[in-house]
């Protein structure tokens, strides 16, 4: 069970700027640790924390008590001092930078508060395994002054740690994770962290107690009328509140009886294994001082860039971050954030917010850190700025420093080098009835030599508008961005592209366009109509609204028009002209902006020089109602003479002009049936066959 059990006795915190101090009255902080090694050996840690303004040194050496009651057994033992060069003189142990002061330097000309660090550190061997050995130091120097403590001046401050090397042989003391000294300032808020932290797993139960000191026997300070340990200074929701859980105290500093008031907070933490056995205690002996003109340091953001007028510190950001991490020029109290990082508001370049979601869970230090993780909803790919705002999260408390002072900065985030790419899909078109091209645009900004060089555009097809799309090709250029798909047969199906630009990895991945789909003509013939031909083709929405014109080439002749419809109509009734020859039909469209084409693929038929009907349905619908002969203009004038199945003529015209309707000689309609017809052409040869009236 090895643990650091570390005792925090924070001496005097002095912060009144007396021009002289007692060379007696100078020891600020004193705390004990200890690491096990085995059963009965222990690494013994003493930091001693003095006033810089006394400019006095520590001893070489000081004694360590060691005793159990259980066991009637005691010792001493002297452990040496381990900082800087070793002599204890002033200057000569590591200063010790105190929030809210303004004070960097620990040296003779010192114009506030400030306390330097000195540790002693040596191994110790117990005699026997007892439950209860109280292991404690009493540094000399008395305790700084005190407002609350009577006597405070003319005694010490002891500090002790017990250890259970029965239940917990080589067991660690926790150890605290910040110097034990606190600067609290009137009216701000804090959640002070005692920063103790316990390796092993066992269980820490945090208590306010009594501070202690010792002059030959260990006795419990009294305290001035009006104060105890339960309230050692005012605060504006009386009294002070701790968490024995964590071991935080919440509270906000009032006026106090004088200004620049130096008070006392001890607290007790009794350590538990998995058993629920104590095994260890420490006491946070702390003196702290309530400042009413704290010199704070603001707490804002720091950057590694400005911005052109200075106005905020900035970060630069890389293209597609999905999350950001922000920096702080003094630590924040952790207790302040809300991990649902609902202290936090991102703006966007182009408007609006995107959302922060979470702050990845701070490792905090004595209940301070000085940066976050902030996760964010999507990533980042707007270049331009962005600003980081803070606001008081979901906890009920804004982000505040060390000295409870809010964040009252703004941080910008700056976005370079992402490639602002927009590919869209202008047009597919069928070619010639025998390929589909595909035509789009890019729309980018930053792109280096370097960067378009790797660009490439993967063509994919579909189809069904909803459907899977594959890839059906590729281009490698960036201005390369017509592709022609030869794999296609366009008269059997419409096909269905899209577009996605690739990009280098290190840079924005550009979205997929939106699909096209091509014009698929189809035409349908009716066995009962032989003059006209039902077309529709598939809607075209490469642009909006298109109109759609009907063309028609005659022996491979120029296209014309024959007739328009606007979408979304998408028939037409095409009626075959009569003279022989080979006819093609296609749909066309034309954005009226952009001047694009997309057109269909054909349909074709071939009328013959002579095309005789061999059927007729004389009902006036319009459809067959008559025996039409094509091409009956290049025989005028023509014999047209009908006969029944038994071969009485029913029916003759000698100029005939295609419009017998099935009525016999006195203009009467003949029954439906099978008839024979002949045909004398002048100059040619008679043809003859069936006709069949259908009523």
């Amino acid at each position: 069970m090895a643990k650091s059990l570390t005792i925090f006795f924070v001496g005097i915190i002095t912060l009144v700027t007396l021009s002289t101090v007692s060379n007696a009255s100078h020891v600020a902080a004193v705390n004990i640790t200890y690491l096990g090694v085995d059963t009965f050996r222990y690494v013994i840690t003493v930091k001693v924390y003095r006033d810089c303004r006394v400019l006095q040194g520590v001893p070489s050496s000081i004694q360590i008590d060691y005793s159990s009651v259980s066991c009637s057994l005691s010792g001493v033992v002297n452990i040496p001092l381990i900082t800087g060069d070793s002599t204890g003189l002033a200057q000569s142990g590591v200063f010790i930078q105190l929030p809210c002061l303004g004070i960097d330097s620990c040296d003779d000309n010192i114009s506030g508060y400030a306390v330097e660090e000195f540790i002693y550190r040596d191994t110790l061997t117990l005699p026997d395994t007892c439950v209860d050995w109280i292991l404690s130091a009493e540094p000399p120097g008395f305790r700084n002054a005190s407002d609350v403590l009577i006597g405070a001046t003319s005694n010490t401050i002891y500090v002790s740690a017990l250890l259970n090397n029965v239940d917990a042989p080589a067991n660690n003391s926790p150890t605290f994770e910040k110097p034990p000294l606190a600067i609290f300032c009137v009216g701000n808020q804090f959640f002070f962290n005692q920063g103790a932290t316990e390796i092993d797993g066992d269980s820490l139960v945090y208590s306010l107690a009594q501070a202690q000191g010792d002059s030959g026997v260990v006795f419990n300070y009294d305290y001035v009328s009006g104060f105890d340990y339960l309230t050692p200074f005012n605060v504006v929701d009386s009294p002070l509140t701790m968490d024995p859980i964590n071991g935080i105290i919440s509270f906000t500093p009032d006026t106090q009886p004088v200004s620049n008031f130096t008070s006392v907070i001890n607290v007790l933490i009794e350590e538990y294994n998995a058993n629920g056995i104590l095994i260890g205690s420490i006491k946070n002996d702390m003196q702290v001082f309530i400042s009413d003109s704290c010199d704070s340091d603001t707490l804002n953001f720091t950057g590694d860039t400005t911005t052109a007028t200075g106005t905020h510190p900035a970060i630069s950001a890389l293209c597609k971050a999905n999350k950001i991490t922000v920096h702080f020029d003094f630590p924040v109290q952790c207790e302040t954030i809300s991990l649902d990082a609902s202290n936090f508001i991102l703006t966007l370049p182009i408007g609006g917010t995107l959302p922060v979601t979470s702050i990845v869970t701070p490792i905090c230090t004595g209940g301070l850190i000085d940066s976050l993780v902030l996760i964010l909803s999507d990533s980042m790919r707007y270049n331009g700025t962005y600003f980081v705002y803070d606001t008081i999260g979901s906890n009920g408390t804004p982000l505040l420093s060390e000295c409870g002072l809010p964040l009252n900065d703004t941080l910008e985030i700056r976005l370079r080098d992402c490639v602002k790419a927009t590919v869209d899909l202008l047009n597919v078109t069928v070619v010639n009835n025998s390929y589909i091209q595909i035509l789009w645009a890019i729309y980018t900004e930053n792109f280096s030599t370097a960067d378009s060089d790797s660009v490439s555009y993967n063509i994919l097809r579909s189809l069904n508008p909803s459907g899977i799309y594959d890839s059906t090709g590729s281009t490698f250029l960036l201005l390369d961005t017509i592709y022609s798909d030869f794999n296609v047969a366009v008269t059997d199906t419409p096909y269905n592209y899209m577009i996605d630009m690739i990009l280098p990895s290190k840079l924005f991945l550009a979205p997929r366009t939106d699909s096209i789909q091509s014009m698929l003509l189809t035409g349908v013939e009716s066995i009962l109509d032989t003059i006209n031909i039902n077309l529709s083709w598939t809607r075209y929405w490469g642009w909006p609204s298109p109109t759609y014109r009907i063309l028609q080439s005659i022996d491979n002749g120029a296209w014309a028009e024959i007739g328009v419809t606007n979408d979304p109509i998408t028939t037409y009734v095409y009626t075959k002209p009569l003279l022989a020859s080979t006819y093609r039909i296609m749909i066309r469209t034309e954005d009226n902006i952009t001047g694009l084409v997309s057109e269909s693929n054909w349909i074709e038929y071939i009328r013959s020089v002579l095309q005789i009907p061999n059927a007729i349905t004389p009902n006036d619908d319009g459809i067959n109602d008559f025996f039409f002969v094509n091409e009956l203009l290049l025989y005028k004038p023509v014999n047209f003479i009908v006969y029944d199945r038994w071969g009485i003529k029913v029916f003759e015209d000698d100029d005939y002009d295609n419009r017998w309707d099935g009525d016999n000689l006195q203009s009467r309609p003949l029954p439906e049936g099978t008839y024979f017809y002949v045909l004398d052409f002048e100059g040619a040869e008679s043809e003859h066959g069936f006709i069949v009236i259908i009523r």
